[in-house]
């Protein structure tokens, strides 16, 4: 298994796991010709803002698992170390219990330390153990209960105003 940035070279890969996260399918081929452009061009410019980092996992040429990663500034007694936020972690399902999501946060940790950061962080869900299990054997600690609130900015293509993914891939 490799660790890769996801970059314009490889976001065709990248966009094929992400559909098939959201749609618990794979794409079909016309579904990949008639991809819309704006969609691909608004993707790679995220990619590409500064203090944002995506990583695939790739194994047999395939992309199994990623993780986006998001640089917090600190002010004050911090002196703009900041931290690292894992915003987002998923592997396919097939592939899980396999050492993916490790290596991904591995590779957290090391851009963590790259960027100069004073620590990782991340949210679970109080209901993923398995996430929570494996955040744990990784290191990570709870800090505080609290509760996650959100406001939607814009309609969610998942249907329910706020709605982050669709409740069957969670």
């Amino acid at each position: 298994m490799e660790i890769v940035r996801v970059t314009e070279k490889n976001y065709a890969q990248f966009s094929d796991m992400l559909f098939e996260r959201a749609n618990g399918r794979p794409r079909t081929e016309e579904e990949r010709r008639t991809a819309d452009r704006q969609d691909r061009r608004t993707q790679l410019a995220q990619l590409q803002y500064p203090g944002c980092w995506v990583y695939a996992a790739c194994e047999d040429q395939r992309m199994i698992g990623w993780c986006t990663l998001l640089f917090l500034p600190k002010l004050g007694r911090y002196q703009g170390r900041g931290s690292l936020f894992v915003d987002e972690l998923w592997v396919r399902p097939n592939n899980r219990r396999q050492g993916v999501a490790s290596a991904l946060l591995k590779k957290a940790e090391q851009r963590a330390q790259k960027q100069g950061c004073c620590d990782l962080r991340l949210l679970v869900a109080g209901y993923n153990s398995p996430a929570q299990a494996l955040y744990q054997k990784c290191g990570y600690r709870d800090q505080a209960a609290a509760r996650y609130l959100q406001k939607s900015c814009a309609p969610s293509p998942f249907g329910t105003p706020g709605d982050s993914a669709p409740p069957a891939q969670l």
